[in-house]
């Protein structure tokens, strides 16, 4: 559960959370005209700083990676299995993630550091987020493995192209990874979605040696069947 996301600015108000439905709104005051609207007020920077939290990659001129952000640090209070932590995260060394709060109870963490601080990697994080809301890991599977990123991005979807179709949050997601993350979702066994997507793929590949013996192009392999 989300606690509180803040800044190490002022101009920053934080954003407290409670337990049940919270509703974010622009608001709009007695000398707002029809030309005032609620867009560009932050509600979709939130999002985005909420996924920064949880570990999403920040690609440079995008999003928040823009030099007016640069010397901003955001920070998210999370209640994680009954432990209250803190997760800080810089845009100037956005791939250093640091967690306040994180007892030894957790397997497969960085040590403290100081003050109490564990030192996260950004794919060390979301790999650890994986394991502590989902329950998966990253050996679950040799090739399509289940992704914390994606699982987190269904239930916190931003942009308008999130919300077109259910079993998706993005044009063109490929169609095993719609089958897998929601079979794990809904409890199912996601692992037969990716012995599925493996035959599928051994037919692709069979399908590509098929046409290279057809055209000759594998030396020593072809001719009539009476030939072989």
């Amino acid at each position: 559960m989300i606690l509180e996301v803040s800044a190490n600015h002022d101009s920053f108000r934080p954003v407290r959370l409670t337990s049940g439905l919270n509703t974010i709104l622009a608001d709009r005051i007695e000398n707002s005209s029809k030309r005032d609207t609620r867009n560009g007020l932050g509600k979709s920077t939130l999002i985005e700083i909420i996924h920064l939290g949880l570990g999403s990659r920040v690609k440079k001129g995008r999003g928040l990676a823009i030099p007016d952000l640069s010397d901003w640090t955001f920070n998210m209070k999370l209640l994680l299995d009954r432990e209250e932590i803190k997760v800080s995260r810089s845009l100037t060394n956005h791939n250093r993630i640091e967690v306040a709060g994180l007892s030894d109870k957790w397997t497969d963490i960085p040590p403290f550091g100081l003050l109490g601080i564990r030192l996260f990697q950004q794919p060390e994080w979301t790999s650890f987020l994986g394991t502590a809301l989902f329950y998966i890991s990253t050996n679950d599977a040799p090739k399509y493995n289940p992704s914390f990123r994606i699982l987190i991005s269904y239930f916190i979807r931003h942009g308008h192209h999130a919300y077109g179709k259910p079993f998706s949050f993005f044009p063109q997601q490929p169609t095993w990874s719609m089958q897998l993350h929601v079979d794990l979702m809904l409890g199912l066994e996601w692992r037969h979605a990716v012995q599925w997507q493996n035959l599928k793929d051994r037919a692709k590949e069979l399908n590509t040696l098929k046409g290279l013996v057809e055209t000759g192009s594998i030396p020593g392999i072809g001719g009539t069947i009476g030939e072989l």
